[in-house]
């Protein structure tokens, strides 16, 4: 199979890059061009046909909207995914209506722009969807593992979340929005962590991160591919007996999960 060659069309050099590697980690079979403006996507686009454009909405000169209807009057075959911080329902309707072939907001999830991408693509097989969802144990199972850690811990909150920032299960005290919120902030945080870890580092086997604030402090360890286990702390706690229980609990619930999905 051909490789597949996608555009990232951004004027800011930090999502360029960002955006670089996250998409060079769907492996091997794709090449990655970059441009800084529309103008600068049109004439790469004339030199090397791509398969995907990925773009961000407001750019000097033209816009995302405007390189979309250029590119389907070019490459009609061309898919197009638009980005932007500035989201709106007002946008969401003209994304909907011009038809684009994905939408991703800033910041950036890693998980989204891949998903977007494979989307975008066609290249989700159905064996691949369904391994999307991930068999959980009881809700009553989950709770007191999290119950337990937190307990072990004396952790402010402890939150079992998926890899896209979805909440799962949380103990302590917090509404669930804020909960939701966090859980959002937490994987997202994460992932940044990760491809970071793998521009520094050049290696895929980040398993962990840690955030310290003034008054609480977070670490986070990934349980499977998809699920995440934070723990929020009080600064005046010693890091290391947060870090002990929360890999002994990722553990078991890592057995308890894979068991569920055999």
């Amino acid at each position: 199979m051909a490789d597949k060659r996608i555009l990232v069309v951004d004027d800011d050099n930090l999502i360029l890059t960002l955006l670089k590697h996250s998409l060079r980690k769907l492996g091997k079979g794709y090449k990655i061009d970059l441009a800084k403006d529309g103008m600068e996507a049109l004439e790469k686009l004339q030199q090397n046909p791509s398969d995907l454009i990925i773009t961000d909405y407001m750019m000097p000169g033209l816009s995302g909207v405007d390189l979309m209807r250029a590119v389907r009057y070019m490459t009609p075959q061309t898919k197009v995914v638009l980005m932007t911080a500035h989201g709106t329902p007002e946008l969401r309707t003209t994304v909907d209506h011009l038809e684009f072939d994905g939408y991703l907001d800033k910041p950036l999830n890693v998980a989204q722009i891949r998903t977007v991408v494979k989307h975008a693509l066609g290249q989700f097989s159905v064996e691949e969807l369904l391994k999307q969802e991930v068999k959980m144990p009881e809700d009553e199972t989950i709770s007191k593992y999290l119950t337990q850690l937190r307990q072990n811990t004396n952790a402010t909150l402890v939150l079992l979340l998926k890899i896209d920032g979805k909440l799962v299960e949380i103990a302590g005290i917090k509404s669930e929005t804020d909960a939701k919120t966090v859980a959002s902030l937490i994987a997202a945080s994460f992932l940044a962590a990760a491809e970071l870890s793998t521009l520094i580092d050049n290696k895929d086997d980040f398993k962990s991160s840690y955030h310290e604030g003034d008054n609480q402090h977070i670490y986070t360890y990934q349980v499977t591919e998809k699920l995440l286990l934070a723990v929020v702390f009080s600064s005046k706690q010693k890091p290391g007996v947060i870090w002990f229980y929360t890999k002994q609990t990722a553990g078991e619930l890592e057995k308890l999960i894979r068991k569920k999905n055999k």
